[in-house]
């Protein structure tokens, strides 16, 4: 449990979890200046709770706010990572996903987007990215597009079918209230 802590200035990575059980959370802190925020190398099984990311803020990452690099044991529930009222920004990238499954991302602010930027790269499973805000020039082309197409700052299945569906849909048309660390 890391609670209200400020992790910074690391060259690799801020925060490693690698253990097989358990039940991980990560809330209300500052993770900012490292390659990776927080990284994710092994998978976690949910059997113990499912682990959640929330009330962070996670910025000016040279690689990534947060990698999962491998998949998960998740057999028994259907969200195991949950990642929450976080704010996300001046990232190269805020979220990497790797062949990994069981994810419910919902309730951010990733204000910083850029038409460049691959949030999500997975297997063939659909992630929940429902109900997050992408910033106004974002909300401009997912207003003109709908909830179900190729979204240029997304990679997902639209730029290569055998990944899975960014699924993105009742996005807020504003920042996320009460998101990222409140100290």
């Amino acid at each position: 449990f890391i609670d209200s802590c400020e992790i910074f200035n690391n060259d690799s990575i801020g925060i490693n979890y690698t253990m097989q059980y358990g039940h991980h959370k990560i809330r209300n802190s500052k993770i900012y200046g490292n390659g990776i925020g927080i990284y994710q190398e092994t998978g976690c099984n949910n059997e113990y709770g499912d682990n959640y990311i929330e009330y962070n803020s996670i910025y000016n990452n040279t690689i990534a706010g947060i990698f999962y690099n491998k998949p998960f044991n998740t057999t028994e529930k259907n969200d195991s990572e949950i990642v929450v009222f976080n704010d996300f920004y001046n990232n190269a990238e805020d979220i990497i996903i790797n062949i990994a499954l069981q994810f419910r991302i919902n309730d951010n602010n990733f204000p910083g987007l850029g038409t460049t930027y691959d949030y999500l790269t997975a297997d063939t499973f659909s992630i929940n990215f429902e109900s997050n805000y992408w910033g106004v020039q974002a909300i401009e082309e997912m207003n003109q597009k709908g909830d179900n197409a190729n979204i240029s700052f997304f990679r997902d299945f639209y730029d290569d079918f055998e990944l899975g569906k960014i699924i993105y849909s009742k996005w807020h048309t504003s920042p996320v209230e009460n998101a990222g660390a409140n100290w």
